[in-house]
């Protein structure tokens, strides 16, 4: 960590120095960040009234990441890792119990996942949401050549028929799979 265990930064143009205990002290331990970011992303993807997360929460719609994409991000840059704030054996620890950690979840949600999508009511909920998704993406307006340039406009235009694409599947396959749960006779307008 060096001879002087002073950290020295700028912060709205005034020099700061502060000492690692100072910021842990403020911010918490980095050993603690993951889990904290992990529950609190989580939360953000629960349904109201909801405990457990549901298909969208732990998939995702279209752009809008799951929980699932939030720990394989995780995985790349595990939060609290490299921060400088301890010393290299203490972030090696910590990278690892993180790493542990995250691939717990995963394999938690991923049986999670796995048990939702055999819930003829649970894909329902879920399909009827992609309809919605795939239905506003329909409505948007192409990007105007006229108010971006013509080659950003064309790339945009371009990633969004591709997004509508992948949800217009999604809803298919979920249709599919609803259709096969419950028992239903499929229907020429999904």
């Amino acid at each position: 960590m060096g001879s002087d265990p002073r950290k020295v930064g700028k912060a709205h143009g005034q020099v700061i120095e502060r000492t690692p205990e100072e910021i842990i002290g403020e911010v918490g331990h980095p050993s603690t960040w993951a889990a904290q970011k992990r529950a609190m992303y989580m939360r953000e993807l629960l349904a109201p009234g909801a405990t457990t997360l549901d298909i969208e929460g732990i998939r995702g719609i279209g752009s809008r990441r799951g929980y699932l994409m939030y720990l394989y991000d995780h995985l790349d840059s595990p939060p609290g890792v490299g921060t400088v704030l301890v010393s290299r054996e203490e972030d090696n620890a910590i990278c690892k119990q993180v790493m542990e950690d995250t691939r717990r979840e995963i394999v938690l949600n991923e049986a999670l996942l796995e048990k939702l999508e055999r819930t003829a009511v649970e894909v329902k909920k879920y399909l009827d949401k992609l309809k919605v998704y795939r239905d506003e993406m329909r409505k948007q307006p192409k990007h105007d050549p006229e108010r971006i340039t013509e080659e950003l406009a064309r790339e945009w235009n371009a990633a969004n028929e591709l997004m509508l694409k992948k949800v217009s599947q999604e809803v298919q396959d979920y249709y599919e799979k609803w259709v096969e749960l419950s028992g239903q006779t499929r229907v020429v307008d999904k």
